[in-house]
């Protein structure tokens, strides 16, 4: 589990392309497009989102005596991670 918290501090992040063609595939059709800093932008925030939505769920498990995350702990915290946003 260590190797995994590393990941998270040093430096995980989402591709710009993957982010990139994401937005373009939702936005398809529409005549709008996005920079390269915009693009940067969204993959930072995707990674802040991810890994506080990891957090919590790993709180959540903890609290329920589990060591092992599973889709319940996420479920459970997505509300609020939503409104905290």
């Amino acid at each position: 589990m260590s190797g995994d918290s590393d990941l998270l501090r040093d430096g995980f992040s989402f591709p710009t392309k993957l982010i990139s063609a994401a937005i373009q595939r939702s936005l398809d059709g529409h005549g709008v497009k996005i920079n390269a800093t915009s693009t940067k932008l969204l993959a930072e925030v995707c990674r802040v989102v991810t890994i506080e939505a990891a957090a919590r769920s790993a709180r959540e498990a903890l609290q329920e005596g589990e060591r092992q995350v599973q889709l319940q702990h996420l479920e459970k915290i997505l509300a609020q991670l939503l409104l905290d946003l």
